[in-house]
């Protein structure tokens, strides 16, 4: 199957969530992911795999400099979101996380 970059997979809303826990302005995340700023407050979230990797963009840009944020990640409650991060050799945080295709 080829992926025509049109699929779109459900977003977990407990991002938000962990956002907040982290106190990471989810607005900054977003605009800088060129995502909507209203994402989170929608019913039922989707994006299609280049805005899930825009939001990590954002996330690294909004969390620049704060060395520490996937320790952080890893300690606060809302990871039960099934968000799992580490750094690659450039202490760049990523996602371990699988995202479901919605049908």
């Amino acid at each position: 199957m080829v992926n025509d970059g049109k699929t779109r997979y459900e977003f977990d809303k407990g991002w938000l969530a962990l956002f907040n826990d982290l106190n990471i302005p989810s607005q900054v995340v977003l605009r800088h992911a060129q995502l909507p700023l209203d994402l989170f407050t929608r019913k039922s979230i989707t994006i299609t795999g280049d805005e899930y990797f825009r939001l990590w963009r954002g996330l690294a840009f909004a969390t620049r400099d704060d060395p520490t944020l996937p320790l952080r990640m890893g300690q606060t409650p809302s990871t039960s979101t099934s968000v799992a991060a580490h750094c690659d050799s450039n202490d760049a945080p990523f996602s371990l996380v699988v995202l479901s295709a919605k049908q």
